[in-house]
């Protein structure tokens, strides 16, 4: 299920799949969350899996146009 949620006035994307115990991941540096796509799959029996888009990543702008690490 893919979901959004409003943050400092941005819309952040997140999908969740499975059920059970909750797993957030995170990707990296200018990657998205389908960096999981596949790895993911083995959890959701067990876990409700929990895939984030980070500002200015994947689906989810930045937050300004002068973003920094610090703000994410």
């Amino acid at each position: 299920m893919n979901n959004t949620i409003e943050f400092q006035g941005v819309t952040i994307h997140y999908s969740v799949k499975g059920k059970g115990e909750p797993l957030l991941f995170i990707h990296g540096y200018l990657e998205s969350s389908l960096i999981w796509e596949g790895f993911t799959q083995r959890f959701e029996n067990s876990n409700t899996v929990i895939l984030i888009d980070v500002p200015g990543h994947g689906k989810s702008p930045e937050l300004a146009p002068d973003q920094q690490m610090k703000d994410l």
